[in-house]
């Protein structure tokens, strides 16, 4: 039985469709991530101001986590997509010249906890305004 290792060293950039799938999907998750942590953190408002700091330091970490998270992650989907996509050895190998890149991932998630900050605000301005 012959054991071949072969090592790819491939483009890390988003011309990569393997790169672009990972990019795509962490982004999506992150975004979702980003979204529920939001709404969660909001959902104390109407409590005490305690309860409401001692979410937002778990959101904050719970982002912090996700952004520790996100060069891995999207490093290991673009290597399983890669895999998927080339017809590999279990034993080969890849890497990718550069990374896939982590800012289109954070601008994702920032703009979906910016929209669910000003969805969760307007929600408790009209709770605010309804008549009693």
């Amino acid at each position: 039985m012959e054991f071949n290792i072969i090592g790819y060293e491939v483009d890390g950039s988003l011309s990569n469709p393997a790169v672009a799938t990972s990019v795509a999907l962490w982004s999506a998750a992150l975004s979702g991530m980003a979204w529920l942590v939001v709404r969660w953190i909001y959902a104390a408002l109407p409590a005490s101001a305690a309860s409401w700091q001692q979410r937002k330091r778990v959101g904050l970490g719970v982002m912090i986590l996700g952004f520790l998270a996100t060069h891995p992650v999207q490093f290991l989907l673009a290597v399983y997509f890669f895999h998927l996509s080339n017809e590999m050895g279990p034993l080969d190998s890849v890497g990718f010249e550069g990374g896939p890149p982590i800012a289109p991932a954070w601008v994702a998630a920032a703009v979906a906890g910016v929209a669910a900050a000003i969805r969760e605000n307007h929600r408790l301005g009209q709770v605010a305004e309804s008549p009693k």
